[in-house]
């Protein structure tokens, strides 16, 4: 059986019920791939020695990686439930593009207005901005800390030598 032909088909019968289901697998999928990614970069770049810089940006950049893909979930998630009843309307064109776009607007809750959910989408729509919210808020306490066990022998370096600033490799 061709399995591939029938995902969309799936996905486009759309009920309130799997609308609920899809949207919690969505956000449990994210906030496990966003626990494991801040786990990694605490065990493999968060400890005190050289490259502070480097490695602060790589956990940003990393972070920003995982929203991304986060982002590209939920549109995934709308590209494929829009049917004629629930989905998108406006300037959507049906494109993977638009749902994405879409999907990156809902979930740093800058908000929408060229593009708008209808039916049952709506639901996920506003799951999806509140898992943006709490994702987004989670990166940014994780990058202070890891600002912090970064800078921490930095900084004590520059007490006992008054002549560095607090905070650079």
């Amino acid at each position: 059986m061709d399995y591939a032909g029938t995902m969309p088909v799936l996905l486009a019968e759309t009920s309130l019920l799997w609308t609920l289901t899809l949207s919690s697998v969505i956000i449990s999928v994210s906030v496990c791939v966003h626990a494991v990614v801040m786990r990694e970069l605490l065990r493999r770049l968060c400890f005190p020695g050289r490259f502070v810089w480097a490695r602060l940006t790589a956990v940003v950049l990393s972070l920003l990686l995982t929203h991304m893909f986060q982002i590209v979930l939920f549109g995934l998630a709308y590209h494929f439930m829009v049917d004629s009843e629930h989905g998108l309307q406006g300037v959507y064109d049906g494109t993977f593009n638009d749902a994405v776009y879409f999907s990156a607007a809902v979930y740093t809750t800058v908000g929408f207005g060229d593009i708008t959910p209808v039916g049952y989408l709506r639901l996920m729509v506003g799951f999806e901005a509140l898992a943006g919210l709490v994702l987004i808020a989670w990166s940014a306490s994780f990058t202070f800390v890891a600002m912090s066990k970064l800078a921490k022998p930095a900084a004590g370096a520059a007490i006992a030598n008054e002549d560095e600033p607090a905070g650079l490799p």
